[in-house]
């Protein structure tokens, strides 16, 4: 499925944690992994400053000791397996990876997140959202503090649907990831009753209040039922939970109480085109959850040229 994957670390224990979860998005001798650390272009001026050998010596020691990190945690990856090749490079650590992805053809960065300042080098948590808010590529995020999945397997990936193309753009990638390990999709759909009775209050003097809200559940039911029949028709087995909550808590609570492995969603930093947005639910999806999450970059061309509003179906 996927071809190469980027993941950065810092060389902190926090950052390594995503390590443990990467084994269900590598295809044996299809996948490869590209270790990158990203030496701080700062501290590569200070230490080969004014001081002349005594600081160039200074300089080479840092390199080294983040190319003998990165060979390390190779060694660990080939003990599971995994083939990796390693690359440091000086620079501004965000745009490096972005950058570093691009120009190796990644199509996957995986790290971490939620680290914090001064217990991992890098602030893992703003790094991870400055990646995600700038780079096109989809991007899992492993929290610090996340158990490791049992066996490294995925059992049951959760994706949450809002009934536009935009949100629907993530289900390419999890009927992938569930083809390629055996797993089931739990589809997430949520209706906002506070956002129902506001709209009640607005059409107050109409009658069929409630109606209308049978009709949004009836429809969403619908919406669902026909993206379980195309995912039955290409052999994934499937089932969903309609909630009647905001859409991150939804989320959460469901991928809490199901135990799900894998959340896939879409998300585009600056796009309107979907009900929700990077800036609200994905975000406090990433701050929130303790399960990983898979965020599919969705085109917005591909959802203008199939006419989403970001309205229900």
């Amino acid at each position: 499925m996927y071809q190469k994957i980027l993941i950065p670390l810092d060389g902190s224990p926090f950052a390594e944690r995503v390590l443990a979860h990467i084994r269900p998005f590598i295809t044996p001798h299809h996948t490869s992994v590209l270790l990158l650390r990203v030496v701080e272009r700062t501290k590569v001026v200070s230490a080969t400053g004014p001081l002349g050998s005594l600081a160039s010596l200074s300089a080479e020691r840092l390199w080294e000791e983040a190319e003998g990190y990165l060979r390390a945690i190779q060694g660990e990856l080939r003990a599971m397996g995994i083939t990796a090749e390693c690359k440091v490079v000086a620079g501004d650590v965000t745009s490096t990876i972005c950058e570093s992805a691009l120009a190796h053809d990644a199509d996957l960065i995986a790290m971490a997140t939620h680290g914090r300042s001064g217990v991992s080098r890098w602030a893992l948590g703003s790094v991870a959202d400055h990646v995600v808010r700038v780079c096109p590529l989809p991007i899992l995020l492993v929290r610090a503090s996340a158990e490791t999945m049992s066996n490294q397997q995925l059992r049951q990936n959760l994706v949450p649907l809002d009934g536009s193309l935009f949100a629907e753009q993530a289900l390419d990638s999890a009927q992938a990831l569930a083809q390629e390990n055996g797993a089931s999709l739990l589809l997430v759909r949520s209706i906002d009753l506070k956002s129902e009775r506001e709209l009640d209050g607005m059409l107050e003097e109409v009658e069929g209040g409630s109606a209308l809200r049978a009709h949004r559940a009836r429809a969403a039911r619908l919406y669902l039922d026909h993206v379980q029949e195309q995912l039955h028709s290409s052999g994934v087995c499937s089932h969903y939970h309609l909630m009647y909550t905001p859409p991150a808590p939804a989320i959460l609570k469901t991928a809490s109480q199901e135990e799900v492995d894998l959340i896939v969603m879409s998300t585009h930093a600056r796009s309107m085109l979907g009900r929700w947005v990077y800036g609200s639910v994905a975000d406090k999806v990433a701050r929130d959850t303790t399960c990983p999450l898979l965020l599919v970059r969705a085109s917005d061309a591909r959802a203008y040229e199939n006419g989403s509003s970001g309205e229900l179906h």
